[in-house]
């Protein structure tokens, strides 16, 4: 009997998570196509200087990249890998019925089908990874999708705490909700 077998790929996703989703994102597809994909953060600095503003308002680097992010310029994404990073496993929230896994796949299917072929891929072949994230349904889900969101331990904690010192009680670890 053969010993059971590493799936390195799902391990390294499950530790893509980041405080922020959206990097943890950027983090899983980096590691499903094995292409780092840099996100630049947008501008959110309340003392930018006068001219960086100067030059986001007429359209200059800084305004550019407010807007847009930067991604590199290699690599290649297949079907497969898509769905790979947008179906991970690492959320307790949602249903867990046997039916559960298979509407997820089937709409998300659906939906990448349908952006491949907008963006020129007519037999679902692997499509440049820049190009594919600039497609806005991608970008919605890139923005909205919470798989890859670490928990903040200090909010959970400080929600322990907090029931602990209304009940009265001790609350064991089995007891916490994360």
């Amino acid at each position: 009997m053969d010993p059971p077998q590493l799936d390195y790929i799902k391990m390294l996703l499950y530790f893509a998570s980041h405080p922020d989703a959206v990097e943890g994102v950027y983090r899983a597809l980096s590691i499903a196509t094995g292409t780092y994909i840099h996100r630049k953060k947008e501008i959110s600095s309340p003392c930018m200087s006068v001219s960086n503003i100067d030059k986001q308002m007429n359209g200059g680097p800084s305004g550019e990249e407010g807007e847009l992010p930067n991604y590199t310029d290699e690599g290649r994404i297949s079907m497969a890998t898509l769905l790979r990073v947008f179906q991970h496993e690492g959320s307790k929230d949602e249903d867990n019925n046997r039916f559960s896994d298979l509407q997820k796949e089937s709409s998300y299917n659906k939906n990448f089908i349908k952006i491949f072929k907008e963006l020129g891929s007519e037999d679902l072949k692997p499509i440049p990874i820049t190009l594919l994230l600039k497609h806005p349904f991608i970008q919605d889900l890139i923005k909205t999708y919470q798989e890859y969101t670490l928990p903040n331990i200090k909010l959970i904690l400080q929600r322990v705490e907090q029931m602990q010192s209304t009940d009265g009680e001790t609350t064991t670890s089995k007891d916490i909700k994360i």
